[in-house]
């Protein structure tokens, strides 16, 4: 009788009958060409980077000191430590809090940060207006800068401009994220506008890539998906979206229309041989490995991992793919159920196991669960963030190339 209840329990929040892309360990080669093997996020060191000339990074650094005092975060304390190598050519900012301090998911509970929920008006499905509280670009940043990540601005990516554009395209996927009320495939089976998308999940000819994406919002059809398909829309959204009503950027918009051809979703993450290593960036995300527990930035699609061989085998029990939105809360895209914290997230997975003994919700068994199940503890949270990758700027004359980490070795935190 347990069992039966947890399994009924589980269905509003996640089913994955979809092929997981965020978990893949196969290499692709499709759009790659050479393949290219690295690590992410290797570097020990945190917080938001810049690499490029002198005269650029004295003027990233004036606008951070422009943009810290609007936000209060100079005086009375100095919330934001900056690292400027000798010669001026690169610069790191990263939140002036414990370099053992990773944790994004109580920021909005310092008092020091300032930090003021977003609040929009959104319609249930009703049609009743209610408040949405969120993170705004200031929590959002502030989650970039803390311990535990190193967000990457150089080449033709270093400028002030790139990092706030990731910021914003971040802010847009949390406006899709809340708007998503869509129904649970009972079926096993996804049903998708047919008008938008043909039978072997590409977009019918004629229909592009930024409007196939945009139906499941907008349109009239009633989708049923599983949680992997919800997180990829609800990514590609907030991307699409971005470059096309937010920041109108209609060359941009027609080259992702272009590259994501003929399925967005296909392609949209990164693939690699092992879990730390990559071969291929994705068209609209990126991927940061060995990311502590604690550590998301709004906008953020993770993983929870079901350990259990028994009940995994269900359909889709697997797992359940999840988007942070600030504040603690991760985004419930079915229904109007709330939102869940990470613990209530990874609880209800682990409550999929096919038997009726219980533990009780301790701290030590979430703190447990919290670990990577690839660990030697092993817990459920995968240790994999994907999150918007960076645009080039236009002219755009080829897809991005996967860039090579740089590594700081002359500053520490």
């Amino acid at each position: 009788m347990i069992r039966e209840l947890f399994y009924f329990l589980s269905i509003p929040l996640c089913l994955t009958p979809l092929k997981i892309l965020a978990e893949s360990t196969e290499p692709s080669h499709e759009n790659s060409g050479v393949v290219l093997t690295r690590p992410v996020n290797s570097s020990p060191l945190s917080g938001i980077s810049f690499t490029c000339t002198q005269e650029e990074i004295t003027k990233i650094k004036l606008k951070f000191d422009q943009l810290f005092t609007s936000y209060g975060w100079l005086e009375p304390k100095i919330q934001v430590k900056t690292h400027l190598s000798p010669e001026g050519t690169q610069l790191r900012l990263v939140l002036n809090t414990p370099s053992t301090d990773t944790d994004t998911l109580t920021l909005n509970q310092r008092a020091e940060l300032k930090l003021v929920d977003e609040i929009d008006k959104i319609k249930d499905k009703e049609g009743n207006l209610k408040d949405y509280k969120h993170a705004g670009e200031k929590e959002i940043l502030a989650s970039m800068l803390q311990h535990g990540r190193l967000f990457e601005f150089d080449n033709g990516y270093c400028s002030f401009d790139k990092m706030m554009e990731q910021v914003k395209i971040r802010k847009n996927i949390i406006h899709w994220g809340i708007r998503a009320m869509w129904d649970f495939p009972n079926s096993g089976t996804p049903l998708i506008n047919r008008e938008k998308w043909n039978t072997n999940g590409n977009i019918q000819k004629g229909v592009s890539s930024s409007e196939a994406v945009a139906d499941a919002f907008i349109g009239n059809f009633k989708y049923e998906i599983g949680c992997t398909r919800a997180c990829q829309q609800i990514m590609a959204q907030g991307i699409f979206d971005y470059f096309k009503h937010v920041k109108k950027d209609s060359v941009m918009t027609a080259y992702l229309d272009n590259v994501t051809q003929p399925n967005p979703y296909a392609n949209m993450s990164m693939k690699g041989p092992s879990k730390k290593l990559m071969t291929r960036e994705g068209t609209l995300v990126d991927r940061h490995f060995d990311v502590p527990g604690n550590n998301w930035v709004p906008g953020d699609w993770g993983w929870i991992k079901n350990s259990d061989d028994e009940s995994a085998e269900e359909n889709g029990l697997e797992g359940c793919n999840i988007v942070y939105i600030g504040g603690g809360l991760f985004v419930v895209y079915y229904g109007d159920d709330k939102d869940r914290t990470l613990d209530e997230c990874l609880i209800r997975v682990y409550q999929w196991r096919q038997s009726s003994k219980q533990e009780p919700e301790t701290q030590k068994l979430k703190d447990l669960l919290r670990k990577d199940p690839y660990n030697i503890d092993p817990g459920l949270l995968r240790n994999v963030r994907d999150f918007p990758k960076n645009f080039p700027s236009l002219p755009i004359d080829k897809h991005p190339t996967t860039k090579i980490i740089n590594f700081f070795p002359y500053i520490s935190d």
